[in-house]
This record gives C-alpha cells, structure tokens and sequence, in this order.
C-alpha cells in the first residue's frame, strides 16, 4: 500500500446539501452533566493515515481541528504546536469518513418487545441502546423518522387518493424529507396496480412524491422501468442489507442502479444489527451471487455507500470521521484490508462534530450513568419480565 499526497482529493456533494432533514443531533443538550469528551477549540492529531477511498491509498499526515471543523491537513510536523492547541497521536491508525446510517426503524421492534410495565423507562434504554451501537459502529450520522421535519410513507394500501393527496400536500407544505418505504414484496406492486389502477411508482409521481425530498428505502421489488422513471428526479435509494436478509427479501440489481445514475446510501433499519461493515460484507456477498462474478460489486464502491460519497477528509469539512486499526496484511489494497481485516475490531475511535463519542469501545456521549453492556443486560431483563408476563 503506497503512501500519497493530498493533490486529487475528491470534494463531496451531497444531494440535499449536508445532512437531510431528520438528522439526530448527537450532542447532549441537557443541562446536567455530560459524557461527552469535548476537544479543545483546537486539537491536534497527529501521526493520522489519512484513507482516500476512490484511489485505495492513503497518506500520513497531521489533522488540525478547531471546535466542530478540520481546518487543516498537512505533513507530519508542518503544523506549529502552540499552547493552546491538544494534542492526540493516532499512532499511524487509519482515519477515514464516519459512516451514515440513512435509515434507523425501532419502533417495530420496540413495540414487539417493550413490558407494559415501566414502558417509558424501557423505550429510554432501547433509545440509548441504538445510539450507542450506533457510536460503536462508528455510525455518527442518523436519521430519526420521528423528528417533525422528515415522515415515511409505508403500508401505501391503507391510503386512499384524498388521503396520498393530502400527505403530498402537507410534505411539500413543511419542506419535509419523506422516505417512501416501499416496493419490499410482489404482492405489495399487485395489491397497489389493483386499488389505483397504475403501477407503485407512478403512483408516487401522479401525487408528487418524486416532486418532494425523496428517499426510497427497499423497493426490492421494482423492475427496471420504476428505476428508469425514479432517476428523472432527485432523490435517493438507501439498502438496508441485514434487515433484507434478517426477512429473506430478494436482492436489488446494483449494478442497474447505478448505470441509471441513482445515488445509494445505507441503513440498518429494523436490523438490530447496524454495523454498517457487516453491511457492507453481506452486500458484497449477494452482489457477487447475484451475477456470478467477483468484481460486480468492489469494496471500494460498497464502502462509499456507508460514507454517502465521502473519499476523504478535507479542510473545511465538520470533523466526523472514525479511526480504524491498522496492521501487517498481505492484501494489496487498502479498501480491502479495511473491509475484511480491520472492520473485526470496530472503530477504535469515533469522532462528531470535534466531540469524542468512543474509544475502544468505552462510550463517552450517553445519557445514562450505564455502559452500553450493562444498558443490553438491563433491557433483556426487562424483556425477560414481558415474557414471563405473557
């Protein structure tokens, strides 16, 4: 693996200009006290193997950080230490940009499991069970359908033309980001074709969905066709692998996706599993069953979905970014290694917006007095009481 230089670095354009509506803020608001280690107004780190994902290089450099931003990256030791800067050696660990989890669903899950007595002190663990995962996985951008500036469409049978109208209407009214959760089952395409008298996707354009911030989250089942009409508009598709294979839902063609020129993301879904690296690996592995063939989907391309585009840092981006381990591989790429090596350990540091959420696996940014195993013990013996009650 070959050292480079900061000369071709890619600058990442997202569709709907940062992060869309419905973002969680991952900093603690309350008042009290809090787990979050805040870097300094400006804090060093050195010594970081700086990951360019599209040319599967890498370069060692220092990073400067002044409160939520990366204001410069340059050689080791060409940045001037002055006292009021902190300093953090990543000791030649690689850095690359965090991941985004486009698509988090727990009410389902929440509802199946969740004891009718002390309910609201369980959905607080549950709660701060996935934002901690989340962390671990070095997930450090969410999207929380419950925020009042996003909504999902699903079940698009239990609505009738007023109804699908009406919804549009107020979406477009409130600039909302709406995620249209459909398309996951053949009878699902049959059931809409029959009550509307047209196929699911045009369905979405005669009543303005595709007009809207859209993201489409599944569509397991559309044809080529539906994706023709999807990419005359601006939106986006996310894949939420482990929940596709956690209910046995058929896998999407990719490659069609991306001939079409529509952009893909990831999300964990209703998989209580969001390690956006075992994502990544059971994409890679239907992919290539899919088609046959090794190269239909590379590790390069699957690891840019997890990022939303994002190669590599840059001055002037929000510091977000997670530190994986390095090590001896005998594999020639980089992107490789990461994928299949490295991701065995997590993340060994996680980093939003300047503060801090894990280091090894210790959560800093949580809301409870609990680390994330004594939050899982307490919640299955929470679940282990609504079973006895039942």
């Amino acid at each position: 693996m070959q050292m480079s230089d900061n000369s071709n670095i890619i600058q990442f354009e997202n569709k709907f200009q940062g992060a869309p509506n419905g973002q969680e803020n991952l900093k603690d608001e309350k008042s009290g006290k809090s787990h979050v280690i805040t870097l300094s107004k400006k804090t060093l780190f050195k010594n970081a193997a700086l990951v360019d994902i599209l040319r599967d290089d890498f370069a060692l450099v220092d990073i400067l950080v002044e409160k939520d931003t990366i204001k410069k990256i340059a050689r080791p030791g060409k940045i001037k230490v002055t006292p009021d800067i902190e300093v953090r050696d990543l000791e030649n660990n690689f850095v690359l940009p965090a991941f985004w989890n486009y698509y988090v669903r727990n009410d389902e899950l929440l509802g199946a499991i969740k004891p009718k007595e002390n309910e609201a002190e369980f959905k607080k663990l549950f709660a701060e069970a996935s934002r901690m995962a989340n962390f671990l996985a070095g997930n450090t951008v969410m999207f929380n359908l419950q925020k009042r500036n996003s909504c999902v469409l699903e079940n698009i049978l239990d609505y009738d033309e007023k109804e699908l109208e009406k919804l549009s209407d107020e979406i477009a009214k409130k600039n909302k980001t709406v995620f249209l959760h459909v398309g996951l089952t053949l009878d699902e395409l049959g059931s809409v074709e029959k009550k509307f008298g047209k196929p699911l996707v045009q369905v979405l354009e005669d009543f303005g969905f595709l007009d809207r911030q859209w993201v489409l989250v599944g569509g397991n089942c559309l044809e080529k066709d539906d994706f023709q009409i999807l990419s005359q508009y601006d939106g986006l598709v996310v894949l939420c692998p482990l929940e596709d294979a956690c209910v046995g839902r058929r896998t999407l063609n990719i490659q069609m996706l991306r001939n079409l020129g529509i952009d893909i993301a990831l999300g964990s879904g209703q998989a209580i599993d969001v390690d956006m690296f075992e994502a990544i690996k059971h994409l890679l592995a239907t992919q290539r069953a899919l088609f046959e063939d090794e190269e239909a989907l590379t590790e390069k391309d699957a690891l840019l979905f997890a990022t939303c585009g994002h190669s590599i840092l840059q001055e002037g981006d929000r510091a977000h970014f997670v530190v994986m381990r390095s090590e001896v591989s005998l594999r020639d790429s980089l992107i490789s290694f990461l994928v299949w090596e490295s991701s065995k350990y997590g993340p060994i540091f996680t980093v939003a917006d300047g503060n801090v959420l894990q280091t090894d696996g210790f959560i800093y940014n949580t809301n409870l007095d609990m680390n994330y195993f004594d939050v899982l013990d307490k919640l299955n013996e929470m679940k282990e009481m609504k079973k006895n009650d039942d």
